[in-house]
């Protein structure tokens, strides 16, 4: 009799944890309705197959939920199992007391078997009401789940990994960097995570987020993949070395609109690779150095520093042996005469430097000799390279070689004919060239401030648009008449 007590006692505890586990956020809250009020409480009781419905939209019907105390939020869901019974106009207003809701707070059309409303601010509210002011001959208005959160823009996105499955990774995206995925076993190479967006999304930088306390739980090597195919992946898009502490960034060159992303760990740790929070984002590019990445002989997981557009940050090689070297990839060729080492006193001893579109064959150097103190300024002949690599050769006991910020350039002197400036026969204003009649048929090129191409257009008008971002230009105009250059800014 003891032994059979005590199993019930055990089934009964576990029965009571299982619900506590699985108690809904919406336990408490209750609903009102224009119709069937009887019914409300179907709209949150976590089954799919329950409903609460208005009987045909006449365009009276309402709602009124009451969560029972203020909660910040900036998404509703409804949720019904008849892709028609959807509100076929809805408007929204949020208030702390229920007999003053005031002013709208937005409207609009129902869709499909989800109506997804999403806010453009956060509201802080207790009371929700929703009115249907659309007919549907005979059509109901039917919720069979309705849900109020505060969500950010990977509402909906999946994860899953080679040792979890799909839906078990909600935790990457939920905002909490105290809760995540890890390998649970050492770091080898093969482990991945695919992120599903559920749709096409837009994005040039991925970011690889990790509780500051698992510091070293960083991908020690990586392959980036994106694909809209989960049978076609193609190529890795980006391959890297993660970053030790927080936030391992990965920018991403071009920016890419695909469904799924795929991160591969592509090296070995004693340690758990670990993310807590996932993230996909279109990033305004500031830094023309953006996506670029770089390799060396030593302390790869410091490289991104040196590439960073901070100069408190560096890598470094340790002490200076003869044998240190980096590669800088640049995704594309680029055109530059000069390159620029930001050390901070850490200069190399000595120096080869070496340009290739091919990363296995550098050949012969272009330049040759011997860094100085804060920074190292190299020029050499205009290149037309993807990938940069400096060899230090030389010897300095202790001395670390560090690299704060990594820059390349290209003369402008040397990019541009200098011709005659003239404001009276050429200017710029309002998004626009004003040319002078003598110079109405005639060829304009437009540079960036690095000196490149990237416009040249045969002219026949007084006025030019120009349609370009913001930033500083070179425009030269040329006839037979003469050839005239100015600086433009646009903002």
């Amino acid at each position: 009799m003891k032994q059979i007590f005590f199993t019930l006692f055990v089934l009964i505890v576990l029965n009571l944890n299982t619900a506590i586990a699985e108690e809904d956020y919406r336990s408490g809250w209750t609903m009102t309705a224009s119709h069937n009020s009887g019914s409300c409480e179907l709209a949150f009781d976590g089954d799919i197959n329950t409903r609460w419905n208005s009987g045909p939209q006449n365009g009276l019907e309402w709602i009124i939920l009451d969560m029972q105390e203020p909660q910040v939020f900036n998404m509703i869901l409804m949720d019904q199992n008849n892709g028609g019974d959807y509100p076929r106009q809805y408007t929204v207003y949020v208030s702390n007391d229920s007999d003053d809701f005031g002013e709208p707070v937005l409207s609009g059309e129902g869709t499909g078997r989800s109506t997804r409303i999403d806010f453009e601010t956060d509201q802080t509210a207790r009371y929700i009401k929703i009115t249907q002011s659309g007919t549907s001959g005979g059509i109901y208005w039917s919720i069979n789940e309705l849900h109020v959160k505060k969500t950010d823009y990977r509402y909906g996105w999946t994860a899953t990994a080679f040792n979890r499955e799909t839906g078990g990774m909600p935790e990457i995206f939920d905002c909490n960097i105290e809760t995540g995925w890890s390998t649970e076993a050492v770091q080898e190479p093969g482990q991945w995570v695919i992120v599903d967006m559920q749709q096409a999304h837009l994005f040039n930088q991925v970011v690889l987020e990790i509780n500051p306390s698992h510091g070293g739980d960083y991908p020690r090597g990586y392959e980036l993949y994106v694909t809209d195919d989960l049978e076609n992946w193609k190529q890795a898009l980006v391959e890297g070395v993660g970053t030790e502490g927080q936030k391992t960034t990965i920018n991403i060159y071009f920016s890419q609109a695909a469904r799924y992303i795929k991160v591969v760990q592509t090296a070995t740790s004693g340690g758990y690779w670990a993310i807590e929070e996932f993230h996909a984002n279109q990033v305004e590019d500031t830094d023309y150095r953006f996506g670029w990445t770089m390799t060396a002989s030593n302390n790869n997981e410091k490289t991104a520093f040196a590439l960073d557009n901070d100069s408190d940050t560096r890598w470094d090689s340790g002490p200076q042996l003869g044998a240190e070297w980096i590669i800088v990839d640049m995704k594309m060729v680029q055109t530059f005469n000069r390159i620029s080492i930001e050390g901070k006193g850490d200069y190399p001893r000595k120096y080869e430097v070496y340009a290739s579109n091919d990363v296995n064959e550098f050949g012969e150097s272009i330049a040759t000799g011997e860094g100085t103190d804060d920074v190292t300024l190299i020029s050499f002949a205009t290149q037309k390279a993807r990938y940069i690599k400096i060899a230090q050769t030389g010897i300095s006991g202790g001395t670390y070689w560090s690299i704060n910020e990594f820059n390349i350039d290209y003369d402008i002197e040397q990019a541009i004919p200098t011709f005659n400036e003239d404001s009276r026969l050429v200017y710029y204003t309002e998004g626009q060239l004003n040319i002078s009649e003598n110079l109405i048929h005639s060829q304009i090129k437009i540079y960036n401030i690095s000196g490149q191409l990237i416009e040249s257009v045969i002219n026949s008008g007084n006025i030019f648009p120009i349609h370009l971002n913001q930033g500083i230009y070179i425009v030269t105009v040329e006839n037979e008449n003469g050839s005239y250059r100015l600086k433009i800014s646009v903002n």
